[in-house]
């Protein structure tokens, strides 16, 4: 059995612990995750894989459409992998904080009932990403300095973006552990997190600054496959397709992980949870 006192001390947290912590609570649950991970990459990638022999018909060949075809299936499956991955590593991340005992079946029984609400909350962070690139789109004009506009514009919308991602930062933090629709889940978390939007925007960007350098060589390994191999069309695409499934396991195991030490931390600071924990033992998610 894992206890939480001996991953995440229920108690207003700092900075680095915020960020190392998510970490610890992976190891504490590293065969599961693995597991999990392993399993739902390879049912991703089989889904892709049909997809694109599908496009291609009888001739097999890759042509433009084929691309096309494993382009869109391979976001379509990315998506699906964040969301199951992430109800699992949630609720992982919350059972082992509480203390409770961790077992597979114990996990997915309990992760089933939020795929639901962690599916809609995939699918509002999905639609803030797309703003960044519409307000981009639509300020790139030839009637006027392009650049200057899309420097503008697009600085215009990190800022939208990386302001609300971080008010609904421990969104799924409280989808998990208060049992909340996903609707409540993002105005809770705007409710916990008045006040440190500053501190949890430096957490998101830091947090995605140490994956996007971890996923670096996932993300070329495809161009060194291309330039070895001559004319391995296929390999080249699945491996592409893979990388990225892969990228976005890896990536929603540590950002679920994040969003539930950082969710502990604030209802430590605004809500004295680690006060209230220490009256009523094992209460601390009432």
């Amino acid at each position: 059995m894992l206890r939480g006192k001996a991953t995440v001390p229920i108690r207003p947290l700092g900075y680095r612990e915020i960020l190392d912590l998510p970490f610890a609570l992976i190891q504490a649950n590293l065969r599961l995750l693995a597991t999990s991970m392993l399993i739902a990459v390879v049912a991703a990638e089989v889904l892709v894989a049909l997809v694109g022999l599908i496009a291609a018909g009888s001739s097999g060949a890759v042509d433009s459409d084929v691309e096309l075809s494993v382009l869109i299936a391979t976001f379509v499956a990315g998506w699906l992998v964040r969301v199951v991955l992430g109800s699992i590593a949630a609720t992982a991340a919350s059972m082992t904080i509480h203390g409770s005992t961790v077992t597979t079946r114990a996990v997915l029984v309990r992760a089933r009932g939020h795929v639901v609400g962690n599916a809609a909350l995939q699918l509002w962070q999905l639609v803030l990403a797309a703003g960044v690139a519409l307000v981009v789109v639509l300020f790139a004009s030839d009637r006027a300095p392009a650049a200057t506009l899309v420097i503008l514009g697009l600085l215009l919308a990190l800022g939208a973006f990386a302001y609300f991602a971080a008010r609904g930062f421990v969104a799924s933090g409280v989808l998990v552990d208060e049992n909340r629709s996903a609707y409540d889940a993002v105005r809770r978390s705007r409710e916990l997190t008045t006040g440190a939007t500053g501190q949890l925007l430096a957490v998101w960007a830091s947090m995605y600054t140490v994956l996007t350098v971890l996923a670096l060589p996932l993300w070329f390994g495809p161009q060194y496959v291309d330039v070895a191999v001559d004319g391995m069309e296929w390999g080249e695409l699945l491996l592409a397709s893979v990388s990225f499934l892969v990228v976005a396991a890896g990536c929603i195991l540590v950002e679920s992980s994040t969003r539930a030490v950082a969710y502990i931390d604030r209802r430590c600071r605004r809500e004295a949870l680690d006060l209230y924990t220490a009256v009523v033992p094992g209460k601390a998610n009432a």
